[in-house]
């Protein structure tokens, strides 16, 4: 429960630090890539780090207007659901994202939290293991992986993390 917790906190941290920093996939789906403040993506993940969840919301429904190809918008109003336990309209946003970008690791996993959330642990586990077939190296997929397991399975996780890192 821990490490969920902790993991969690990773991702938000991850959020904060990518406030202006994406790019665009291979698929041609563009992701932001802005300081501009009147960017309602900027002004929403500006809003989710101010813990005002209903002006962050309102910007990245706004953003997903302007720009219904920037899957970064899908993932990220994702984690605002997830952050309000509102898992539903979570994953609606994770499964619209991913109808864009169909196997969109972030928004995998993603999907894989939420479905955890949901007490789902089959569905979750299906959906990393989609996530680690497609990209064996895929820490985090492993690490959440061995967080659904048992003790035995969170070993073979983390010798399995040992083997990927350089």
């Amino acid at each position: 429960l821990a490490m969920r917790k902790l993991s969690f906190v990773f991702r938000l941290a991850a959020l904060a630090a990518g406030l202006f920093v994406t790019g665009c996939n291979n698929n041609g789906h563009v992701t932001t890539k802005t300081g501009d403040s009147t960017d309602p993506s900027s002004l929403a993940r500006t809003f989710l780090l101010q813990n005002k969840f209903d002006e962050a919301e309102a910007a990245f429904v706004k953003a997903i207007q302007l720009k219904p190809n920037d899957v970064a918008n899908y993932a990220d109003l994702s984690l605002l659901y997830i952050l309000q336990k509102d898992y539903d309209d979570a994953e609606k946003q994770a499964k619209a994202g991913l109808k864009l970008v169909p196997g969109d690791p972030r928004l995998m996993l993603t999907l894989a939290e939420i479905e955890q959330k949901k007490g789902d642990t089959a569905a979750a586990t299906g959906t990393l293991n989609e996530v680690t077939t497609a990209d064996p190296k895929n820490i985090k997929a492993w690490s959440m992986l061995g967080d659904l397991g048992s003790t035995a399975v969170k070993k073979t996780m983390l010798l399995r993390i040992v083997d990927i890192q350089p």
